[in-house]
């Protein structure tokens, strides 16, 4: 193998840690997966390729650290906003920290409902949001929004009801109830 590094022949190098991360298992089929996509992608620039094997090495190893943040930067420079917040799930899962998490949720919603242009995932994103902060009136507000967008009148009636919870100011809950009153009135059938 030092014969390949030191000739620079990479593809064959690739073909020697291919077979031997096959006959692998554990900690150094992580290596050898590691080793390949640093290869594709410092010496061959075949970034593609490089994604495969970081993704591999998280296949392996799920809090593999490296993997989780070359391909956070090589989904972004691909623009492949899907898979970015795949890999942004497989972090959050390695968070502990409440705050942490939200931030990082927070970071997940905006690339999906602005990059990825699915509200459908910015909604599933941001009632996860709530599942760790009830009453996040970032996550409140960016729901009502898009509850609204998407027609899903039941769902931003109850995100509403939640926004008067939190109202302290008697004239802004008014006018919270009001506008929830005519949502009851005006949307009773898609309720």
């Amino acid at each position: 193998m030092a014969i390949y590094e030191k000739n620079k022949k990479w593809p064959d190098l690739i073909k020697v840690l291919e077979s031997q991360a096959e006959r692998s298992d554990g900690e150094r089929k992580v290596e050898l997966y590691l080793r390949i996509a640093r290869i594709y992608l410092e010496n061959l620039n075949r970034k593609v390729d490089a994604i495969k094997y970081y993704e591999f090495v998280l296949q392996a190893d799920a809090a593999h650290q490296e993997s989780i943040d070359k391909l956070k930067t090589l989904y972004t420079e691909r623009r492949d906003y899907a898979n970015l917040i795949e890999v942004h799930k497989k972090e959050l899962a390695l968070i502990d920290d409440v705050s942490d998490q939200i931030t990082l949720l927070h970071s997940m919603a905006e690339i999906a409902e602005k990059n990825l242009r699915k509200n459908e995932v910015a909604i599933e994103i941001w009632n996860m949001v709530l599942d760790r902060d009830e009453y996040n009136t970032d996550a409140i507000d960016a729901l009502e929004k898009l509850y609204e967008k998407e027609k899903r009148f039941g769902d931003l009636a109850k995100i509403s009801e939640k926004r008067i919870d939190l109202t302290g100011d008697e004239k802004t809950r008014f006018d919270l109830l009001q506008k929830l009153g005519v949502l009851y009135s005006d949307k009773a059938k898609d309720l």
